[in-house]
């Protein structure tokens, strides 16, 4: 365009007879300014506003994908945190099942003991009060002491298996408080790096 601008001045100066090859010359400096000054801003500005416009969308790009990555994360721990509460669900209930089991367990070994105890009670008794007659006062409190020591074990270990139930009980709810605290600061760090709120 600034060639053919020349061009025209240059064949006009040349109509004229080379009269005004100095109207010329001015006229071909100004057209060239004008020219290369305007398409210059155009081409500034339309630099100006496809770079403006990219890291514009660079920009929200990378916030959506902060906070996807963040809505994530917090999915997946929500996630870990149902995990842990179920597993600590299942070990109380496998617990208390055991409990059970442990306390039915006793009642037959104390039923079975005393059996044993009421049958050796008579048996000594009987053979003492025929051999030893003075003795048997003697082989009746033996026979009750015997039948008793069974009852004992028994008890003593359904206090056991008790405390134990409780135990499991409190380790479950223990788990389970841990992870909603884990969860919590992990989310609370990822809303402090990332500038996203993170969600369970």
């Amino acid at each position: 365009m600034i060639q053919t601008g020349q061009n025209l001045v240059g064949s006009l100066g040349a109509a004229f007879g080379g009269r005004l090859p100095e109207l010329a010359a001015r006229l071909s400096a100004a057209l060239s300014a004008s020219l290369s000054g305007s398409l210059s801003a155009e081409l500034s500005a339309a630099l100006a506003t496809s770079v403006n416009g990219a890291l514009s969308a660079l920009g929200s790009g990378l916030v959506q994908t902060g906070g996807t990555l963040a809505g994530g994360l917090g999915a997946g721990l929500s996630g870990l945190l149902g995990t842990g509460q179920v597993l600590a669900g299942s070990f109380g209930a496998s617990a208390s099942g055991l409990l059970r089991t442990g306390e039915a367990l006793a009642a037959i070994w104390e039923n079975a003991a005393a059996q044993i105890g009421g049958a050796l009670g008579g048996a000594v008794e009987a053979s003492l009060a025929v051999g030893f007659p003075g003795l048997s006062h003697v082989g009746l409190t033996l026979a009750t002491g015997i039948a008793n020591v069974p009852a004992g074990l028994a008890q003593t270990g359904g206090v056991i298996l008790t405390a134990l139930d409780n135990a499991s009980l409190g380790l479950a709810a223990n788990i389970g408080a841990a992870l909603a605290d884990l969860q919590l600061a992990i989310q609370a760090a990822l809303n402090a790096s990332l500038g996203v709120q993170v969600a369970a």
